[in-house]
């Protein structure tokens, strides 16, 4: 009984315990697997940006003039004017802003020394990245001629916030859905076994203590009558009722008779109850 209960026992645990090996191994290839997917689409949305950032600062240095000054647009800061004799200087002549001052205190010591477009082969025009403020500065410039260089200065959280803004990125579908799945299926079909074992063990141990039970029942009933026939015989001898000797050696024989029955009743009985156990069968073949 014990064996058969382990048994059981086994189909329930080792299904559950190989699911949980399965779903702890499948949990982390889909963490590495998103982690991944996550590097990869981080890359590509780094690239989008840069390309994005890039398309919105050519337009916008499209939109100014010719010669640039300031402009309604928050997207630009200020702007500079650089020539070869005189370096950094203002755009126009009339009296400085707060802002212009403040520019010139920050990018002429930047702006006298040698630049990108004093190179050789250097493009007419092109971008150049400073960490001036909390978040950087990027400043424009564009060749005019005869060594003079015009530009202005961006605001990088503004161009941040014009950009358009990114999906958030969601997984792909994992085929492993299905090994989960199977492994599912394997754990409620061992539940279900187990469950239908257990079942089938409670019947069939009812209907063998229901079979013993009538075995008793038989066997009580059988008993029954040997046993009335001694006692009768017993007390027609005991209390001497009898009147000549052979009535009563009749009844010492059916005393005897009785007896003989009642203990081939108990050694069938008891046989057959040995044999009925599970592996006396090969005992007493």
């Amino acid at each position: 009984m014990r064996k058969i209960v382990l048994v059981y026992l086994l189909m329930i645990a080792l299904p559950a315990v190989l699911v949980a090996l399965g779903g702890l191994h499948l949990v982390r290839r889909e963490v590495l697997r998103l982690h991944q997917d996550e590097q990869a689409h981080a890359a590509q949305a780094g690239t989008r940006l840069v390309a994005r950032a890039q398309k919105e600062l050519l337009e916008t240095a499209r939109r100014l003039a010719a010669e640039p000054s300031p402009s309604d647009d928050r997207l630009v800061r200020n702007t500079f004017e650089w020539t070869g004799q005189d370096g950094l200087v203002r755009p126009r002549r009339e009296t400085a802003t707060r802002a212009e001052l403040d520019f010139l205190n920050r990018f002429s010591g930047f702006l006298t020394m040698r630049q990108p477009w004093l190179a050789r082969n250097a493009p007419d025009e092109g971008w150049k990245a400073t960490d001036h403020g909390p978040h950087g500065e990027l400043l424009y410039w564009r060749r005019r001629g005869a060594g003079r260089v015009v530009g202005f200065e961006l605001r990088m959280q503004e161009v941040a916030n014009r950009l358009p803004p990114e999906k958030p990125y969601v997984a792909d579908t994992c085929p492993v859905w299905l090994i989960g799945g199977c492994l599912v299926a394997l754990l409620v079909l061992s539940l279900v076994g187990g469950g239908a074992g257990l079942l089938l063990f409670a019947r069939n141990a009812r209907q063998e203590s229901r079979h013993k039970t009538e075995l008793v029942t038989q066997a009580a009933h059988k008993l029954r009558t040997p046993l009335a026939n001694i006692q009768l015989y017993t007390e027609i001898v005991k209390e001497r009722r009898y009147e000549t000797e052979s009535e009563r050696d009749e009844a010492l024989d059916a005393v005897a008779g009785e007896s003989r029955r009642l203990v081939e009743i108990v050694l069938d009985k008891a046989l057959f109850g040995v044999l009925d156990q599970p592996g006396k069968e090969s005992d007493h073949a």
